[in-house]
């Protein structure tokens, strides 16, 4: 009633809802219309008058009736495609008028015949709606009707139909030189024409099939030409073109997919393939190649990587090691606090009164500390660095790329400075390595020459050496002390720690050892040659964009002075007296200035003990005098002579290894002689030939067992205890 109201009530949508509820009130009686006049008021629209109507009067068991149907429908064996799936799809209707293509379809597939189901389950055909299912079964279902035979009469002119039994191929031997058939009655009709209409005789279809659920196609009939009467022999053959008087029938099945091979046919020859008894070597060998080749490639990504990282970062002068150990310092320690100082540039601006102060200064001082700075991308000499070792130091900046020109009065002030500087009579000059290797590349300028540079020390060459008079070798089976196992510290010698000989030692590395703070080296590779002094006004081209110009050269100015400052703290602490020597060090001639006056240009005489700075390689034995900052090494004062000849230092040779071996086996026995003697001991014969006193010791002290001394002697170990109650224990 609703559809037919709807259909025929097509006017706009004003009037369309009046006029539709006037056509269903006039079709309604008894309690309908009464609940149509009571609820006439939630009609807003025909869309909720159909909603309200339907749950009113429409019945839940009709519609789970419909449900059950449609699961229930199946397609009949010779019901057509068309008529069932258009049942289906008004049952699916009926049921629910939303339902979804999907749930459509599954209800299709459900119900369809098992040879259209396995079509359309294939994955290379996904049916996700209804009309797909419907294409797809509709072909499968015209395909099969092609291909069903279709069944006619089988007509032989010529003739007459065989019914003597078939001859199985398998009985056929290829030994048989004849052919051995059953001859065909002779009373038979033959080109007769009550033949031509005589149907062949059936067989099972899956007579010569392997699979019973194979479908052949129908037996074919073959026509052997020839004479087999069984009188004639095969060399006596009639020709072809002539009817044969037996005609012999073969009846042979056709089946799609399999070849015709009889069992006295030429089978396949096997293959088999042995193992090869080198195989896993070969495999091991691959292996290793490709592991090596992969190898090669991650390190040459990493090269390439690394390039085209360092030609956009920050910093592309410095390697990622050194900014990393760089960070890590900055982090862990704090800045590097220098003593007092004052520092001066020297260049064209320099005045000549200046000169000429710092000239009768230098003549008082004996010692100074020397280090250079080169330009990193010019490869030139830029900055040579000077520190008047005293009580208040100055350190000179000399800017070699910026000083007067060589014929004028202040480049003549500056090279009588350095002159007197580098004087091989009275001064010592000290330098983290090689001083005249730091200086040669200056002495184009003919500031001073080098054979003037007589007496250095290299502080890198004397840390080592003190290092390895400090750190020697002790393996664990010479260490015999009566220690705890958690006070037994491991060897740090150079072999132990993973240094060789010639590596050399940073001196950022030896500041964080040996004072514990932290000094920045990130403007060793920097272009030295720009200027530092703001009064010379040089251009800033060269000043990277990330730093300002006035900045930048502040920080390369204390970056020069602290490389000075640094080497000379350090020469401190290798002429500083050690408290843990047994032997005291010897006693040298020193002049420093007067502690309690720091300006004072009057020098006294004091005596401190200092260790001996290794001197140059042309260098005899002389006597080294030492004037360090009274303000970082405190001694005291007394007078002394200073043509005392007993203050003459040598160096003392280092003692070879078999020397050392002697001497640390001769201390070794010296500590195994018994101190405390005991009266109980216990004897345990044949120890294992690893263990050593000091293991025995620890295990010992590990199961609380109390001992006075561990002796082992011909694989037999001897426990001292000193009373009886410890030895039972």
């Amino acid at each position: 009633m609703i559809a037919i109201v709807r259909c025929r009530t097509s006017f706009s949508d004003a009037a369309m809802k009046s006029i539709q509820l006037q056509a269903v009130r006039a079709k309604l009686t008894d309690s309908a219309a009464d609940w149509f006049d009571d609820s006439e008021s939630q009609f807003t629209s025909w869309q909720e008058f159909e909603h309200l109507f339907k749950r009113r009067c429409l019945s839940v068991v009709s519609t789970q009736t419909k449900f059950d149907k449609l699961v229930k429908r199946v397609q009949q064996p010779n019901e057509p495609i068309v008529s069932y799936y258009d049942d289906v799809l008004r049952l699916c209707r009926e049921v629910d008028a939303n339902m979804t293509s999907m749930t459509i379809v599954q209800h299709l597939i459900s119900g369809v015949r098992q040879d259209v189901r396995e079509q359309l389950l294939r994955p290379d055909s996904p049916t996700d709606t209804p009309e797909k299912f419907f294409k797809i079964a509709k072909k499968e279902e015209d395909l099969k009707q092609i291909s069903q035979p279709v069944d006619q009469p089988v007509s032989h002119s010529y003739f007459s139909f065989n019914d003597q039994p078939i001859i199985s191929a398998v009985n056929l031997s290829l030994s048989d030189k004849r052919l051995s058939i059953p001859s065909i009655q002779s009373n038979q009709a033959r080109h007769s024409g009550a033949t031509t209409n005589r149907q062949p005789q059936q067989y099972p279809s899956n007579q010569y099939c392997a699979s019973p659920n194979t479908t052949p196609f129908r037996p074919f009939y073959f026509r052997v030409t020839g004479s087999y009467d069984g009188d004639v022999s095969s060399n006596k053959m009639p020709s072809t073109r002539s009817i044969s008087r037996n005609p012999l029938y073969i009846k042979v099945q056709l089946m799609y997919g399999r070849q015709p091979v009889l069992p006295f046919d030429q089978q396949s020859p096997v293959v088999s393939l042995e193992q090869d008894p080198q195989h896993l070597n070969k495999l091991t060998q691959y292996l290793s190649q490709i592991t090596d080749e992969a190898r090669q490639n991650i390190i040459h990504s990493q090269q390439q990587y690394k390039t085209r990282y360092d030609s956009n970062r920050t910093n592309p002068e410095y390697d990622m090691g050194d900014l990393l150990k760089n960070h890590q310092y900055a982090v862990a320690y704090p800045p590097f606090r220098p003593p007092p100082y004052d520092a001066i540039f020297i260049n064209k601006l320099t005045s000549k009164t200046q000169l000429n102060e710092l000239i009768q200064r230098a003549a008082t001082i004996n010692h100074y500390t020397v280090d250079t700075e080169g330009d990193f991308d010019t490869h030139e000499p830029a900055l040579l660095q000077i520190q008047f070792i005293s009580a208040y130091s100055i350190v000179l900046l000399v800017e070699v790329q910026h000083l007067p020109p060589p014929n004028s009065e202040r480049y003549h002030l500056i090279a009588k400075l350095l002159t007197s500087v580098f004087n091989a009579e009275m001064n010592s000059i000290y330098a983290w390595g090689d001083a005249r290797k730091e200086l040669s590349p200056f002495l184009y300028l003919q500031l001073f020459q080098l054979r003037t540079i007589e007496q250095t020390g290299d502080v890198h060459f004397a840390f080592q050496e003190r290092d390895q008079l400090k750190n020697p070798h002790l393996p664990y089976h010479e260490l015999e002390l009566e220690l705890h196992p958690s006070e037994l510290a491991s060897c740090k010698c150079e072999t132990c720690i993973g240094r060789t000989p010639d590596e050399p030692w940073s001196l950022q590395d030896m500041v964080v050892i040996e004072f514990g703070q932290f000094w920045d080296k990130q403007f060793t590779k920097s272009p030295w040659t720009i200027g530092l002094d703001p009064l010379l006004h040089t251009p800033d081209q060269r000043i990277p964009r990330r730093y300002h110009r006035t900045t930048y050269r502040e920080q390369l100015k204390q970056y020069g002075i602290y490389d000075c400052l640094t080497v000379t703290k350090l020469v401190q602490i290798i002429q500083a007296p050690d408290p843990r020597s047994p032997v005291p060090s010897p006693t040298i001639n020193a002049q420093t200035p007067d502690v309690q006056n720091p300006r004072s240009q009057h020098p006294v005489q004091v005596v401190q003990s200092v260790a001996v700075i290794r001197q140059s390689p042309v260098q005899s034995p002389t006597t080294i005098s030492s004037t360090l900052d009274p303000l970082l090494v405190d001694t005291p004062s007394a007078d002394i002579s200073k043509n005392d000849d007993s203050l003459l230092v040598h160096r003392p040779g280092q003692p070879s290894a078999a020397a050392k071996k002697r001497l640390n086996r001769k201390y070794t026995l010296n500590r195994r002689k018994p101190t405390i003697q005991y009266r109980h001991e216990i004897v345990v014969p044949d120890i294992y030939h690893k263990f050593t006193p000091l293991k025995v010791k620890f295990m010992l002290r590990q199961r609380n067992i109390p001992f006075t001394a561990i002796l082992i002697d011909q694989n037999c170990l001897y426990i001292g205890m000193r009373t009886r109650e410890q030895q039972q224990h």
